[in-house]
């Protein structure tokens, strides 16, 4: 099985990841998927950047990408925004899809947060949608680091939460204690496993 999940920044995919990790699912992240393309030294993403916006987002020492001057350039352009996820979205689905074919046994949750914006939706047996009162989410943000500024740019990305959890096929409501979100888990969890 190869399950979707997705929502919002700051809204607890990463909580909710870990505890079906705990049910036996086996997690892939996208963004983990992205950094890998990104570090590989000699790889075909690292060329494309490189071609694009030259140098000046390739490290000092040379050794990969400098992500904070990435995020300045897409989060100041939806040109070269648009560009980027459309070089590097294909690129990290068929990773996906190549581990998921590798790994025929295990059942998969693969966490995208540009899920719908990337338009994989035909690709997963169902799709989960994570959502957080947005107060909630905006403190989860600014305790890891990010400022009001920042946060607006990065929503203005992506898809509204709500719609997100419109689309979707199973919905987990985050703005509670942990034990809160892992009964909800649970709950899916069994929902898919049974279907």
């Amino acid at each position: 099985m190869f399950i979707g999940l997705t929502g919002g920044m700051g809204c607890g995919k990463s909580a909710a990841c870990a505890l079906f990790a705990e049910m036996n699912w086996l997690i892939l992240d996208a963004d983990e998927i992205c950094h890998s393309l990104y570090d590989e030294k000699d790889g075909a993403l690292l060329d494309l950047l490189r071609e694009r916006w030259g140098n000046s987002v390739i490290k000092a020492d040379g050794t990969g990408l400098d992500r904070g001057k990435v995020s300045d350039i897409i989060f100041n352009s939806l040109e070269e925004r648009d560009w980027l996820n459309a070089t590097i979205h294909p690129m990290v689905l068929q990773k996906a899809l190549d581990i998921h074919a590798a790994n025929p046994e295990n059942d998969i949750i693969f966490d995208v947060p540009l899920l719908f914006e990337a338009g994989w939706c035909d690709q997963f047996d169902a799709i989960i949608a994570i959502w957080t009162e947005d107060e909630v989410r905006r403190t989860r943000l600014r305790e890891r680091g990010m400022s009001d500024q920042d946060i607006a740019k990065r929503d203005a990305a992506q898809m509204p939460i709500k719609q997100k959890m419109e689309l979707a096929d199973h919905a987990l409501i985050n703005n509670g204690s942990i034990e809160k979100l892992r009964a909800q888990c649970e709950i899916v969890s069994n929902t898919l496993k049974h279907k």
